[in-house]
């Protein structure tokens, strides 16, 4: 009977929308570590909901939900990847540019969103405040979760699950984009929030890129922290695609749907490489 009345196509489609209003609900409510499982739980139900519209729910749900994957359980699997939580954020300004940062990490220089790990005390809108403010020196105000992205990797064991969300920049006027100097590159590290003196404010449209470019091929080398070559508000679309994070270029595609839901985004960490371009240019310009 629910075959022949497309009752599962209109029960899948009223579950995503509750799914979207949970993972809201949750996100407000849990801290990062303990609101990791309900976390898996949402994206396990989203790909079971997805998955069974693609084979036209010609297949028994029950028959393979599994209503609780206990952490144990993935991590002690034959190839293990173990979550880690962390937020992110999104924000435009009144030129619908959105803050970026340029970021010199594993032998890579490209274009990311605000984002980062959650520590233990944190939720996730603690660390997408503070990740936003170690990586662009701005304070952002944090609005309603726009998306939960998985990116992971088979080589690390590791993924990052994090919820992205939408945030106000408390000061839309002052949206100069701030870059290195020279000497920064003599430091092992440099940060926009704990080293400012080695940042210089320009206009977006007088930026030498390729200088800047040029200067940070010199110290390209794998490395496991990330050091902030320049951050501001960016058009993204003039940011060629081997250099911006792809799971972040999905991101920032689906904000242009305006679609108000939460999102489930996905990308295989281990493919970076192979998008990544570190000839292309780092920004147009034109």
């Amino acid at each position: 009977m629910l075959d022949q009345t497309s009752g599962r196509e209109r029960a899948a489609a009223q579950a995503l929308g509750f799914l979207s209003k949970s993972m809201s609900i949750s996100m407000n409510h849990f801290n990062a570590h303990k609101g990791f499982e309900i976390t898996l739980l949402h994206n396990i139900r989203w790909a079971l909901l997805n998955w069974l519209e693609k084979v036209n729910f010609q297949r028994d749900p029950k028959t393979i939900y599994a209503p609780c994957i206990p952490r144990e359980k993935i991590i002690s699997a034959e190839y293990p990847i173990e979550p880690i939580p962390g937020g992110g954020v999104v924000v435009f300004n009144s030129s619908k540019h959105v803050l970026l940062s340029l970021v010199l990490k594993r032998g890579m220089l490209r274009w990311e969103l605000p984002a980062g790990v959650s520590k233990d005390d944190e939720s996730m809108e603690e660390t997408a405040l503070r990740e936003s403010r170690e990586e662009t020196g701005k304070q952002i105000k944090i609005g309603n979760a726009l998306a939960v992205c998985w990116h992971y990797s088979r080589k690390l064991n590791k993924g990052w699950m994090g919820v992205f969300f939408k945030g106000e920049y408390m000061d839309d006027a002052a949206s100069d984009l701030l870059i290195v100097t020279p000497n920064a590159f003599a430091q092992n590290k440099f940060n926009i929030l704990y080293t400012p003196e080695l940042y210089r404010s320009v206009n977006l449209d007088d930026c030498d890129f390729e200088e800047l470019r040029n200067m940070c091929s010199s110290v390209l080398h794998p490395t496991a922290h990330e050091s902030i070559v320049a951050s501001g508000f960016i058009d993204w679309k003039k940011i060629p695609a081997g250099r911006l994070h792809p799971l972040h270029r999905k991101l920032l595609e689906m904000c242009e749907s305006a679609d108000p839901d939460v999102e489930l985004l996905c990308a295989n960490a281990d493919e970076d490489f192979d998008i990544y371009d570190g000839h292309s240019k780092l920004y147009y310009t034109s």
